[in-house]
């Protein structure tokens, strides 16, 4: 059940389980009135579409395909002739593909949920970037969206916002007579409407609504349970945000804990850490 009692994790990573649905909506909202520059470019410049395969060379605001086979990879690169902030998107058929970005001091994995990889940076002219999609499993084909990032193109919402958020947690859990101690650092893209109350997945897979407010932050408090002919489980999360909309950074903390009681044994966990990001776009 190790995998069971780390739910309250995953629930405030705002994993596909859990929380409101996406048709509802919040009493509560902050106002926001950002600095110029922080919501970044609205619209998506006009796209080709090619394909891409080892050893390209990749251009700026192109939809490419291509396809890579069973536990191998394929490695393209690009170099811009002006300084952008670009986005690479991944989606793909297969969960068993990952997206990587290195170059000029960056070294980047695809953040998101299991069929979708996103990628954001700022690339500086001149340099070259190199980009790996590789298989962990089964061959997969493959959408691969390069382009200036722009709020459009992740599909953002009126008064929604992308925010890079990174998590540092510690968490203690006992299995029964075990005890042991864990460390999660993650990083994960999520979007945010502070107008209308809510913190939520790309593409409306997750959605929860603001607790309570207090000026500029806000809180989230979560939870649930589950049982089955064996057992159960149960987990509470508590979730505190605040942002500077003049910077566009933000700060925060989580806790939680979960309990968990099946035939031969009962445990739980307890968890506390600190969220620190970002507005992107």
């Amino acid at each position: 059940m190790k995998n069971g009692i780390l739910v309250s994790l995953l629930v405030l990573w705002l994993a596909a389980c859990g929380g409101e649905s996406e048709t509802s909506k919040s009493t509560l909202s902050i106002g926001t009135e950002l600095s110029a520059g922080i919501k970044g470019m609205e619209m998506e410049p006009a796209l080709i579409d090619a394909d891409i395969s080892e050893g390209d060379i990749a251009s700026l605001n192109t939809n490419y395909t291509g396809n890579v086979l069973e536990g191998s990879s394929i490695r393209f690169s690009f170099t811009l002739a002006e300084d952008k902030q670009v986005a690479l998107f991944l989606s793909v058929e297969s969960e068993d593909l990952d997206l990587a970005v290195e170059g000029h001091n960056i070294d980047l994995m695809g953040s998101y949920y299991d069929s979708y990889k996103l990628i954001i940076f700022d690339a500086v002219a001149g340099e070259n970037y190199a980009v790996n999609i590789s298989s962990i499993g089964d061959e997969g084909e493959f959408q691969l969206k390069f382009s200036e990032a722009s709020r459009s193109s992740v599909g953002l919402a009126n008064n929604e916002y992308l925010v890079s958020l990174e998590v540092n947690d510690k968490e203690k859990c006992i299995y029964g007579r075990l005890e042991e101690e864990y460390t999660h650092n993650s990083s994960r893209f999520v979007l945010i409407n502070w107008s209308a109350g809510y913190i939520d997945n790309l593409y409306g897979l997750g959605r929860w609504l603001f607790s309570s407010v207090n000026g500029n932050a806000f809180t989230i408090n979560d939870s649930n349970s589950i049982s089955w002919d064996l057992g159960s489980s149960s987990w509470q999360d508590t979730l505190t945000l605040s942002t500077d909309f003049l910077t566009g950074a933000i700060t925060g903390s989580a806790s939680g804990s979960s309990e968990y009681s099946e035939v031969y044994e009962t445990g739980g966990c307890n968890y506390s850490g600190v969220r620190t990001g970002s507005i992107i776009l």
